[in-house]
């Protein structure tokens, strides 16, 4: 919550400058510079001057339960590179991002049938009164355990108690890294009562899991050390790690492997479910929007079940333009920071800042007044491109990559949802196919409305920034069938 109101001060400070670029943020006796509007600074903070841009190992020690991992090390940190080298080849590669929508695709076949059981359903296929923003992270959860970690948690084949159970040694988890931002950290060595408790057990829950999945592909590499298309994040990690005959000294140690596993699990699956809660929400309170986006949808998929890796990476660009702006409106990730390391400071957009200063950069500031100042506006075809609706045969469809039409181009779109540079998220191409997959999936079957019952308490529900965006009360909705 106070991480909310503090980012609304920093938008009131802009607007009400409307020159500024930078400008100075008393947060109690911290005293910091905010960064938003313009993208060459932008650029410079993150990219150019990146190696002289401190990540404040101190400030996100919270998020290093395990110990530093990509990101919480600094860039001058031989645990950052030794991460980012070894992953960035693994996170880009197409068979994963196609073992992705493979599993993507059977667990969403399995929530359905799990609301089918669990939720007012009727004989015609409606299915009433879900609670999205807690399946959405049943669905992500469930993707990243088996995608990174080739570990299934099974949460739509067994039983509602075991589907409680894992959410709640999750929110254990998430919960005790925000309250790190607060207590000190003899508080959760200590004290055995309330969240204290919770969050000691759910870390060592975490770690025993890990670690038994690390000695159980240990023994598999030694058996076979071949790298196959399908295989998880984990096995193609240490097995790359393994091929490439690296010391010790460079491969990842068994610990900095818990760490690497733990913010991937983090990363995995919380900026995904929170997207795609806000995507569904403004799906339901924008049906004009929804019904263009099931011509076009309806256009190009002949059925939920048939869909193609294809069909999301290079086609549907009316889709790729409402996740883009949902993204502009709605960020899940508020801002990143950044601090002078250099001796003697350093220059960012053309003013000296003394080494030690500290520099955010307000992601959800800049949405809001980037495309003139298009604020809170939701306009769902701004980013709409008809010339991104590609045969198959086109040859300039090679040309964007893996991710196609999908891809988030800060130049042209003026996003920066996954962040910038060498330091930006490894994630984002997997939790972009995710994304869509998951959104073309219900569309194609369901129609997404609010409850009539609720529409006045849904529209009540505050929204805020904590660690990423979320909600006080969890958004509600119909997903009624399509003939």
């Amino acid at each position: 919550m106070f991480v909310g109101y503090e980012y609304s001060c920093i938008l009131k400070a802009f607007t009400s400058n409307p020159d500024s670029t930078i400008v100075k943020i008393q947060k109690g006796l911290d005293l910091y510079f905010a960064v938003a509007k313009d993208q060459e600074i932008i650029k410079e903070l993150l990219i150019r001057k990146y190696k002289t841009m401190a990540k404040n190992e101190k400030l996100l020690e919270p998020l290093g339960l395990f110990g530093h991992n990509m990101l919480t090390a600094d860039s001058t940190n031989p645990i950052w590179k030794k991460h980012r080298v070894l992953a960035n080849p693994i996170f880009s590669n197409h068979a994963h991002l196609k073992n992705v929508f493979r599993v993507t695709m059977e667990e969403l076949s399995n929530m359905i049938k799990y609301w089918k059981d669990n939720y007012d359903s009727d004989a015609e296929g409606n299915i009433r009164n879900v609670n999205t923003t807690q399946e959405l992270k049943s669905i992500t959860l469930t993707v990243i355990n088996r995608v990174a970690f080739g570990y299934d948690i099974e949460i739509f084949n067994k039983s509602t108690k075991h589907r409680d159970e894992i959410h709640q040694s999750t929110t254990d988890l998430l919960s005790g890294i925000m309250y790190k931002f607060v207590f000190p950290t003899w508080f959760f060595e200590y004290l055995p009562f309330g969240i204290f408790g919770k969050f000691k057990k759910a870390k060592n829950n975490f770690r025993k899991i890990a670690m038994d999945m690390i000695s159980k592909k240990t023994a598999e590499i030694q058996k076979n050390n071949e790298i196959m298309e399908d295989e998880d994040l984990l096995s193609l990690l240490m097995k790359s790690s393994a091929s490439q005959n690296l010391s010790d000294e460079e491969k990842l140690s068994d610990d900095e492997l818990v760490s690497a596993m733990f913010i991937i699990f983090f990363a995995g699956f919380e900026t995904s479910s929170t997207s795609l809660n806000f995507m569904l929400r403004l799906l339901a309170i924008h049906p004009d929007v929804q019904e263009k986006l099931i011509e076009e949808i309806d256009a190009t998929v002949e059925s939920a079940e048939s869909m193609k890796f294809e069909d999301l990476t290079e086609r549907l660009p009316l889709l790729n333009s409402f996740i883009k702006e949902s993204f502009r409106v709605k960020p899940a990730v508020g801002a990143v920071s950044r601090t002078v390391a250099k001796k003697g400071g350093e220059t960012i957009g053309g003013m000296h800042f003394n080494e030690g200063d500290q520099i955010v950069f307000n992601i959800m500031v800049h949405h809001k007044l980037s495309h003139n100042n298009a604020m809170d506006t939701f306009k769902f075809d701004r980013f709409y491109q008809p010339s991104d609706k590609q045969d198959d045969s086109s040859s300039e469809s090679s040309d964007k990559g893996t991710m196609g039409n999908l891809t988030l181009e800060f130049a042209k779109d003026d996003l920066a949802s996954f962040s910038l540079g060498p330091r930006d998220c490894l994630g984002r191409r997997m939790a972009l196919i995710e994304v869509k997959q998951i959104l073309v999936y219900l569309l194609k079957k369901y129609r997404i409305t609010v409850p009539e019952h609720l529409k006045e308490q849904q529209a009540k529900i505050k929204e805020t920034y904590i660690m990423t965006r979320c909600t006080f009360e969890p958004f509600i909705l119909n997903f009624e069938k399509r003939c």
